[in-house]
């Protein structure tokens, strides 16, 4: 037997030994456990806090919605403001919307504002503002795709925002 399998055998034999240890199985399966109730936990605050209770309704189709009220969109500028501002105007008419993803933000912006606004500059602008203006859900059976709600704070931001164009405006 070459040197190279003996010392595989022998790895392999440790390892078995000290996994079947038990309390190397409990630790291993504590650890597990542990990770899974906080995430469980950490999902049902954030529910509990962002969403208030609240029950989402089904989806409405994003592009029914009438966005002619959002004549300011333009001016923003900055395309996080872009995005809470179709945010705030969409939880507005709906409050129990399930939110919108970034494929749907740049989809309006293109088609009902001409704005060519890239997808990954719309994903990076949410991501940063996750947490403080907006909070994400991760879409189930989709890869890497998050809905966004916007919060509180970013609705007194973007309101804010609002507030100083109309008056520039007058």
């Amino acid at each position: 037997m070459s040197t190279v399998k003996m010392w595989d055998k022998t790895v392999s034999k440790t390892m078995d030994k000290t996994l079947r240890r038990p309390e190397v199985k409990n630790t291993s399966i504590d650890v597990g456990e542990n990770i899974e109730d906080l995430r469980k936990r950490v999902e049902r605050l954030e529910h509990l806090i962002f969403h208030q209770g609240e029950v989402p309704s089904q989806e409405i189709p994003v592009l029914s919605l009438d966005f002619d009220e959002l004549t300011y969109l333009k001016q923003l500028k900055s395309t996080l403001n872009m995005c809470l501002g179709l945010l705030d105007y969409t939880f507005t008419k709906d409050p129990n919307h399930l939110g919108l993803t970034p494929s749907e933000i740049e989809s309006i912006l293109r088609e009902r504002f001409g704005l060519p606004v890239p997808l990954t500059t719309i994903s990076v602008a949410l991501l940063r503002a996750a947490g403080t203006l907006v909070t994400r859900t991760k879409i189930e059976g989709k890869p890497v795709t998050y809905r966004y709600r916007i919060l509180p704070r970013g609705r007194e931001a973007i309101r804010t925002k609002i507030d100083e164009l109309k008056q520039r405006k007058e």
